[in-house]
């Protein structure tokens, strides 16, 4: 029996006891990892059970942010995998957007996202990217399925993970991110439903067709850090072994989009045959945006995001 059986119905939570919720969290972090492993809660069989466990228990929210998402004209986002991994091989760029592109959209300026911080400019670049009609710039945008799942007991959890150097709260919030104001922003985008992927295309451990995607293609990776990938126990080389050539630019891990990004712009278009390259990006929040504009300059160019992360498990 898992451990989780015997907790409270999320859908009798309201704000202030799933703040309290948290807090406990918070203060038990230790203890409750500790019997969360014990539970064998990774064992795919109590996986599956706990899945089960948040939607069934948080249905009512999800019908709720469903409804949200459905009247402010959220677009329909196409699942056919194989067809986008074909298309990006074949020429077309794409921008992602995800957590940290709808949080720079809400967040006040001067506030930090992630690696980057909030300016006016940002914000311009990024609804410059969302209102394209650029019929070979794909866009990335988050299932509306996987944002309503977002609100469930399972994500409360989610608000203990703050990165050490920025100190952050919750990669996807339940409270406030899909507000109406920013979901305004997206009505627009229900015309361009043959350009809308999933944003998460590059993170899907049931598929690893996308990995064929840079096979013998000259490939230009922009990075902030190629050792980056390290860390989940692959290196940028191994990564793109397929490749017919490989070059690595390295910029900076920090302020890419707020501080830096005319130069990364710049750097990049001011490379030897850039025209002839693929251009695989892992740049935050920026990379979105040079996506886009590289497309616009005629460049093949592919905002990556960090595709080691379940490198190991895909290729398997």
């Amino acid at each position: 029996m898992s451990c989780f059986s015997k907790t409270a119905p999320f859908n009798a939570i309201d704000k202030g006891q799933l703040l309290g919720l948290v807090i406990f969290l918070k203060l038990f972090r230790r203890q409750l990892r500790a019997r969360y492993i014990a539970s064998n809660a990774y064992d795919p069989k109590v996986y599956n059970e706990r899945h089960e466990f948040y939607f069934r228990n948080g249905k009512r929210l999800i019908d709720k942010c469903a409804h949200l998402l459905a009247s402010h004209g959220y677009p329909e986002i196409s699942r056919e995998y194989d067809q986008y991994v074909e298309k990006l091989r074949d020429g077309y760029s794409l921008s992602r957007f995800g957590d940290g592109e709808f949080a720079i959209l809400k967040a006040p300026v001067g506030q930090r996202v992630y690696f980057d911080r909030v300016t006016a400019d940002g914000k311009d670049r990024l609804m410059r990217v969302l209102r394209s009609t650029n019929q070979k710039h794909l866009l990335g945008l988050i299932h509306s399925d996987v944002i309503s799942r977002q609100l469930t007991f399972a994500n409360a959890m989610s608000l203990l993970k703050k990165h050490p150097a920025t100190w952050i709260k919750p990669r996807m919030p339940i409270f406030s991110e899909y507000d109406n104001d920013i979901l305004e922003a997206y009505r627009a985008l229900t015309d361009q439903s043959e350009r809308i992927v999933e944003a998460g295309l590059f993170r899907n451990r049931g598929q690893q067709k996308h990995v064929e995607i840079w096979q013998d293609k000259d490939v230009l990776y922009v990075t902030g850090s190629a050792k980056t990938s390290e860390a989940h126990g692959v290196s940028v080389e191994t990564m793109f072994d397929d490749a017919k050539s490989l070059q690595i630019i390295e910029t900076v891990t920090e302020n890419a989009l707020s501080d830096h990004y005319d130069d990364i712009l710049k750097q990049i278009l001011s490379h030897p045959d850039v025209e002839k390259k693929m251009i695989l990006i892992s740049q935050g929040m920026a990379g979105t945006v040079l996506a886009f504009d590289l497309a616009e300059h005629n460049c093949h160019a592919i905002d990556l995001g960090q595709p080691f992360i379940y490198y190991r498990s895909r290729i398997k």
